[in-house]
Parts: C-alpha cells; structure tokens; sequence
C-alpha cells in the first residue's frame, strides 16, 4: 500500500483527491505514514491541505488520533529535512486558518484544538529553539493584554477572541512541557493557561 501510495503522489492532483478520503481511514494510517517519508513538498502539502480543520473541544478524538498515529510513523522513518517541511507547511495552514477567524459566525466559548496539533507540537519541539518557543508563548500572553483595548462588535466576539488566543498557546505549551517531562506529541486531557487564573481574577471575570 505504502508503495502504491508512493507512486500516486507523483500525480499530485491525483494525491490530492485520494488523501481527502485516506486522511480518515483508520486502517491506512500506518501504511500513509510510510509512504509520506518518501514523497514530494508538493504531496506533503496535499496532505496537510486534505486534513479538515475545525474547531475541537479538548477531549479524546478518532481523527485526531488518526492523524497522530500516521505522523508517529512518518515521524520514525523521515529524514530531520522531511520532518520539517510537513511540520513547517502544516504549522503554516493551521495559523493562517486561525480556528476559523474568517468566518463572522465562529464564535468560541473555551479552548478548543484541531486535527494538526501533533504536527504543531512537533514543530514546535522540532523546528524551534528554546527560546523562540517562549517568543511564542509569550506573544499570545501580550496579545491578551491588550486585547480589551480593540474593538469587538459584541462581547461574544471579543470572548471568542479571548478563546481563540487560549486555543492558540496550546500546542506551543504542550510542547514545552514535553521538551522538560517527557510524554506524548498529542495532548489529549491537559489544557494550559498563559497565566494562573487564580492570580488573574480580572481576565478570568472579564472573558468568563
């Protein structure tokens, strides 16, 4: 299958149109990991272009899973070059879809993940320094101090707002946990804050 997968992503409108249907196929994970090790930027990027993003409350989930256990693979055989260009690609579509910050009608009540967060951890873990990875920690924290200062058409969107930055610190905070305990790529239980709400009673009041 890996093989065959192989020689598909060298059509990559083909690949393309295929990975929109093996992305969620439980079955095929393994052998599409295997067959990612070997392929093109371009098919890398068909890939991480056929996972669907949408916002996700923070529990065990099938797909997540799904995408996690074909990138453990790929993540086991792939040269540090290969690995980087699928972590960089699906870091990029991840922030430039911004838990859906083009659509109005999305609107956030509390953290939330996606599909891509193994690939954002690994990104982080792999593609970052130390010290650019508390950069970006520490961006979403500036960003939500002086987020009462925009303007938000109604408190739901500047709540949302609030949830959108959260849900962005996430992947960013697991990874630095994993770098100094150890542990799984895919956060699965564990949510973290970019301050300690007990400490914080005026943000923790004013988003809810």
């Amino acid at each position: 299958m890996s093989e065959m997968l192989v020689k598909v992503s060298r059509d990559v409108p083909r690949w393309a149109a295929w990975m929109k249907i093996f992305v969620r196929e439980t079955a095929l994970q393994e052998s599409l990991g295997k067959a990612l090790v070997q392929t093109s930027s371009a098919a890398l990027e068909g890939y991480v272009n056929a996972i669907r993003l949408y916002p996700k409350q923070p529990k065990p989930d099938l797909v997540r899973r799904q995408v996690a256990q074909c990138l453990r693979v790929f993540c086991a055989e792939a040269p540090p070059k290969q690995r980087a260009t699928l972590w960089r690609l699906a870091c990029q579509r991840w922030l430039n879809w911004g838990f859906n910050r083009a659509d109005p009608n999305q609107h956030l009540s509390s953290i939330n993940w996606s599909d891509l967060d193994y690939a954002l951890v690994a990104y982080t873990l792999e593609c970052l320094t130390e010290a650019e990875r508390e950069e970006a920690m520490e961006s979403v924290r500036q960003r939500i101090c002086v987020l009462d200062n925009e303007w938000h058409k109604s408190s739901t969107d500047m709540i949302t707002s609030y949830n959108r930055l959260l849900s962005e610190f996430q992947p960013f905070a697991h990874a630095a946990t994993v770098a100094i305990e150890g542990g799984d790529w895919l956060p699965e239980i564990k949510t973290y804050m970019p301050f300690d709400p007990s400490a914080n009673n005026y943000l923790t009041m004013m988003y809810r």
